[in-house]
């Protein structure tokens, strides 16, 4: 017989935890109950309404509960991610990422960085992806290119930045800030290795432009470090509340209000579990 109070939270509370972590891409507990409230009217429509009581836990729950609850489920997972290979743990050392960028304070500064996609040689042609990421609100664009060449990156930066909601007012390439997003980002779609057919540069950038960055930066929450520090022997980080990309723009006074009314009329459009699924499917 179970001893002590009886659980607060029933398995309708855990399955819709579960569902909805694995499909948006395993966030941590403090980003995914920030994002429950936009992700919970689409797993309605998915798997049918909430009784009260559940909508109700739901929207009070806790980042530890939403981390504790679904803890033996996802200790079963053999692969998280896309990619079935993981970071080394060595080269994070030797990358130089840059953190401190509290002196921006609008959207339209972006940094951008190259990986290349060469198995294990960097001989011969294959494709390379160039990452774009908007330092103030996180928002990311990738695209990818045949052997780096200047002609296509030029070619898809400039479709980028026509399909920004916002313009650009800087631009810095290879500095190492976007480095930490080679596997959040790069490396879980196409993994580790070598991509040597050219046939599939339009294919990556058609899942990117249509599925990923709708689905990354209209529905994923992440986290921005707001202070770092040494306490002793212990380095103190402190971040910001999570928010997803979208939601940091529609929070800027820097960006205009009509701006912000087609940012709400794109995300209103989408579905995040249709995008999971048309991405899962485009990978394979």
């Amino acid at each position: 017989m179970r001893k002590g109070r009886p659980p607060k939270y029933g398995s309708e509370v855990v399955e819709v935890l579960w569902r909805i972590w694995k499909v948006s891409e395993q966030p941590c507990g403090k980003r995914l109950v920030e994002m429950l409230g936009l992700w919970l009217p689409h797993y309605e429509a998915e798997h049918g309404k909430l009784a009260p009581k559940v909508r109700k836990q739901l929207k009070a729950i806790s980042a530890a509960q939403v981390d504790r609850l679904p803890a033996p489920r996802k200790a079963q997972c053999k692969h998280r991610g896309r990619s079935g290979t993981k970071p080394g743990s060595l080269l994070k050392h030797h990358i130089p990422i840059r953190t401190d960028n509290r002196d921006i304070t609008r959207p339209g500064w972006l940094e951008a960085g190259t990986v290349a996609h060469r198995g294990g040689s960097l001989e011969g042609d294959f494709i390379w992806s160039v990452t774009y990421t908007d330092i103030f609100s996180g928002w990311t664009s990738l695209r990818a290119v045949w052997n780096k060449g200047a002609h296509g990156v030029v070619e898809a930066t400039r479709e980028v930045e026509a399909a920004l909601p916002f313009q650009i007012e800087g631009f810095d390439c290879d500095n190492g800030h976007v480095e930490q997003k080679n596997w959040t980002h790069v490396r879980q779609l196409p993994g580790y290795e070598r991509l040597a057919d050219s046939e599939m540069v339009k294919e990556i950038n058609m899942l990117c432009r249509e599925l990923w960055e709708p689905l990354h930066n209209h529905f994923c929450a992440s986290t921005k470090l707001v202070s770092k520090y040494r306490h002793g022997a212990k380095v103190i980080r402190r971040h910001e509340r999570p928010m997803t990309p979208c939601d940091r723009l529609l929070a800027s006074d820097a960006v205009s209000a009509w701006k912000k009314a087609e940012l709400r009329a794109v995300r209103k459009a989408l579905n995040p579990f249709e995008l999971n699924r048309r991405l899962e499917a485009a990978l394979r």
